[in-house]
């Protein structure tokens, strides 16, 4: 009796985070978000198996599982460590009546938004540091003085306030 073939995701087996940038061992592992978040020492990945995905097994060709790298932070950063890292530890059943999926869940979005900040910021100093570069290297042909200048000053700085406003939001709820 021919039986018919048995989807990959019920078999069993093992899988490597895809990323040639990042050897880095797993140093931190724990459910949120429908997800298995794995932290290395240099980036944040989210893992779902193909059952999350498509719990009625309506696509039976889905691989056993998917994985995204959320940031560029790990264990080696202390951004990461002193907010999710941070609240991992201090939102645990034993010492909190408060609900521990939605406090992590609110700690990874004020950390996303943290990201958001630090990178809007390193952007900025880097077009600053180029526009500083750029105007200390012209030829000077009279007396006048080139002042440097980024462009889009504005904007930036209200991506700035907007990250910082969703991030006391998030430590608000």
């Amino acid at each position: 009796m021919k039986h018919p073939p048995i989807p990959s995701r019920d078999l069993g087996g093992k899988f490597t985070l895809n990323n040639p940038d990042d050897s880095t061992p797993i140093t931190e592992m724990f459910e949120l978000d429908h997800g298995l978040l794995m932290i290395t020492e240099k980036c944040t990945y989210r893992v779902q198996v193909a059952d999350q995905i498509d719990p009625d097994r309506k696509n039976p060709a889905l691989p056993p599982n998917f994985q995204q790298k959320l940031f560029d932070y790990g264990t080696k950063s202390d951004l990461l460590c002193r907010t999710l890292l941070q609240a991992k530890v201090m939102f645990r059943k034993e010492f909190q009546s408060v609900n521990i999926n939605r406090a992590m869940q609110l700690s990874f979005d004020a950390l996303g938004d943290l990201v958001s900040m630090y990178e809007a910021t390193q952007a900025f100093k880097s077009a600053e540091r180029a526009a500083i570069e750029k105007a200390e290297t012209l030829e000077r042909k009279d007396a006048s003085q080139t002042i440097p200048a980024v462009g889009n000053v504005r904007g930036s700085c209200k991506t700035f306030v907007q990250k910082a406003d969703h991030f006391a939001a998030s430590l608000l709820d």
